[in-house]
């Protein structure tokens, strides 16, 4: 006698719908899954006459009638939802199943169906219309049996009310948005279909896995269709039309295809769930069209965005109180820093609170298109203007919070170290002070062949923290091997000895577009009283919330397998809200504009990165904005639009500091240290022998060619009273009267 034909007919005989699975396997053996169900004997029959090993899937929602709260036990996965449950009322007796697992399906009926929700609590999924579960005696894929529990069989105990404690809340609806009277379920598919018609397709190279998302949140969110459902729609009415088509026969194809509606279920967008059933109109490709074109005609134009320009190489303002303070985490800590510092730099403090979340978040989250939080940056100070607190304070935060090991070494002296390094930590933040002398030694020792290793190295991590990386060869051991390194570096520096040890080739190489530089050339009067703050206890709000996204495990999803998921990190893909992803989409379009543009080549190279910052920025930004004590895990448009604008307000300040300053030859370099030295005499001028004081080290011979140079061009005034001579920076001295 066959146990599943057996077991199959004694389901049906309660009302069931079940189906068949591979043999071993939860994938299901029929074409359309869950929706192939049948409670016909004669169907029964044929599906395990035909094979009478497979297992036994149970459609859940309306067509058996019951609904399950799935608790899932894995710990390779970290899971275990029987502490979840620990926290709730006891269930009521109902039908029970063990899976091999260790987990348990708790069965329900209800005319009332609660909404399908992964993760209603940690460990707890709520299954109903298109989900389904294994039932006994159907063989898990890790060999063991599904079962129930004893006397609690749906033979034993009848099916119990589905519980209110369990239902997951319903969606708000937006303000702007709020949902009407909901049509009835019938010809939904058909609509949905229509609307697929309409979607625009996925191109290969062209956002194509945007286009997916966009469609599957559309079935899964718009129209609230089952998993299954949505699936079996996108494959044969959306899937065809693409360019070219995702090859579902292809079993790592068909995961990524998959894993889009996985995705759109998992994050909300910023409408109501069901908004498409209140509409009748089809995809607004060309509405959405129309928004990026006016995004793009707002994009980098400072006036626009509230960021005032000054000068005429793109030097921008002091930044607007949004820029400053953005939501969540990372406007959190800023604050934090601010309100601490001896000397008042937001703008500094500001660069530091993101770099110190990316690095909290390493390795935990991706993009939709595999970018990590990984960032490199720098505060660009003169002396004694507050450039350092942010360093010691973030020191003094990751060690309350328990996370002290994520800071590295402050002194790196070649690419071993820094390898030596990720070994042991993997996410590494480096806080580096006077990183002007590393760009400098760079620069100057070139038969040190450690050093002049650090900058490749640092160009590999940045564009690998995505992948499994080799380090360097050894003659006596394999290289080091790196699972997606996630290394951000915080530098502080002196504008001139940062600039002193940048080159026109590093412009062009693109190290450069991958440093986010924060200036800030003014010089603050200390506060005493905020500096006392200082030596007070970090907020414990801000030490639990740093400490908890510094202890959060991602687990591997549940397709990996068992050798991926131990010795893998695994990432919370954050998407894109469709707005978010247009105004992205038009940013990118500006920056290549000002990337090819043919003025101020030696500096457009500084746009290069500029989209893939922005990006990294609003993903940081997001995860950190919480929502209901829950780390964000979608990008919104005003995340969107606050890291474009940080973007082009840092690239703009660059570009103003290089004008001033950048020198492609040790000529020019030092002609700058001569006009930097004749400045700082402001209005009253400065005698010449003052000037050879500040610039001792220079040959008097290219001082004196710097100082004719520099009179020639008329960037110098030189005026003269008997056998005094003084100097004056442009356009002091002209027109002015000389003073002794």
């Amino acid at each position: 006698m066959n146990p599943f034909i057996e077991a199959a007919r004694a389901y049906i005989a309660l009302g069931w719908y079940v189906f068949p699975c591979f043999p071993g396997t939860k994938k299901p053996a029929t074409e359309h899954g869950c929706r192939d169900a049948s409670n016909d004997p004669e169907q029964i029959e044929r599906w395990w006459t035909q094979n009478p090993s497979y297992n036994i899937g149970l459609a859940c929602g309306p067509a058996s009638g019951v609904y399950v709260v799935d608790v899932d036990v894995s710990p390779v996965k970290g899971i275990d939802g029987t502490n979840s449950m620990m926290k709730l009322p006891a269930l009521p007796v109902t039908p029970v199943a063990e899976t091999p697992g260790g987990g348990f399906h708790w069965l329900f009926r209800t005319d009332d169906p609660p909404a399908n929700k992964n993760a209603f609590r940690p460990g707890v999924d709520i299954r109903g219309d298109g989900y389904y579960i294994l039932v006994a005696p159907s063989v898990h894929p890790n060999g063991g049996v599904y079962e129930w529990r004893e006397g609690a069989s749906p033979w034993d105990v009848p099916l119990a009310e589905y519980p209110e404690f369990m239902r997951p809340k319903k969606p708000k609806a937006a303000p702007w948005h709020a949902p009407g009277p909901r049509p009835a379920q019938n010809g939904v598919e058909e609509r949905a279909i229509a609307y697929l018609a309409q979607c625009e397709v996925a191109v290969q190279g062209f956002n194509g896995h945007n286009k997916l998302l966009w469609a599957a949140r559309a079935m899964v969110r718009g129209f609230q269709l089952p998993e299954e459902v949505a699936y079996s729609l996108l494959a044969i009415h959306y899937n065809p039309r693409c360019v070219p088509p995702w090859d579902l026969s292809n079993p790592r194809e068909e995961k990524d295809f998959r894993r889009k509606i996985f995705e759109a279920l998992r994050t909300p967008g910023s409408r109501p769930d069901g908004w498409l059933l209140e509409e009748t109109f089809a995809p607004a490709d060309e509405a959405f069209q129309a928004f990026a074109d006016q995004l793009a005609g707002r994009l980098l134009r400072p006036s626009d965005m509230g960021i005032p320009i000054s000068g005429q190489n793109g030097a921008v303002a002091a930044p607007e109180i949004d820029l400053l303070h953005p939501p969540g985490l990372v406007g959190e800590i800023a604050a934090w820093l601010e309100e601490t510092a001896l000397c008042t730099q937001p703008w500094l403090n500001l660069g530091a609170a993101i770099t110190f979340c990316g690095a909290l978040m390493g390795r935990k989250v991706r993009s939709e298109t595999d970018s990590r939080t990984n960032i490199y940056a720098m505060a660009v100070a003169e002396t004694s203007a507050g450039k350092d607190h942010a360093r010691k304070a973030l020191r003094k935060l990751a060690a309350e919070a328990g996370c002290l090991q994520l800071i590295g070494g402050e002194d790196v002296t070649s690419d071993a170290a820094i390898e030596t390094q990720l070994e042991a930590q993997p996410v590494t933040l480096f806080l580096w002070d006077e990183i002007g002398h590393l760009f400098k030694t760079l620069q100057q020792d070139k038969n040190n062949s450690a050093q002049q290793r650090i900058l490749p190295l640092l160009m590999r991590l940045y564009s690998s923290a995505s992948e499994t990386v080799l380090g360097k060869a050894y003659a006596d051991r394999p290289p080091r091997v790196f699972d997606q390194p996630c290394l951000s570096i915080y530098g502080t520096g002196v504008p001139g000895r940062f600039m002193g040890g940048i080159t026109a080739e590093q412009l062009s190489d693109g190290f450069l577009a991958r440093l986010l530089v924060f200036i800030s050339l003014t010089r603050p009067m200390p506060d005493i009283k905020k500096g006392k703050m200082v030596t007070r206890p970090v907020p414990p709000k801000l030490v639990e919330r740093v400490r908890s996204l510094w202890q959060m495990v991602v687990a591997p999803p549940q397709e990996a397998g068992n050798i991926e998921a131990q010795t893998r990190a695994h990432q919370v893909t954050i998407v894109e809200t469709p707005e978010a992803e247009a105004w992205f989409d038009a940013f990118a379009v500006e920056c290549h504009k000002r990337l090819i543009s043919p003025q101020e080549k030696d500096r457009n190279a500084l746009w290069g990165k500029a989209a893939e910052n922005a990006r990294k920025l609003a993903m940081i930004c997001a995860v950190g904005d919480c929502r209901d004590g829950q780390w964000g895990t979608q990008i919104e448009l005003c995340h969107a639009e606050w890291a474009s604008m940080v973007v082009t307000k840092i690239i703009g300040d660059f570009m103003a500091l290089i004008a001033d300053n950048m020198a492609e030859t040790q000529f020019e370099r030092d002609k700058l240290r001569v006009l930097r030295a004749i400045e700082r005499g402001g209005q009253a001028g400065v005698r010449k022998m003052n000037v050879t004081r500040a610039t001792q080290s220079l040959a008097p011979n290219v001082r004196e060619m710097a100082i004719r140079d520099l009179v020639d061009s008329g960037l110098v005034v030189a005026k003269t009273e008997g056998s005094a001579v003084r100097y004056f920076k442009t356009p002091w001295g002209v027109d002015a009267p000389f003073h002794e």
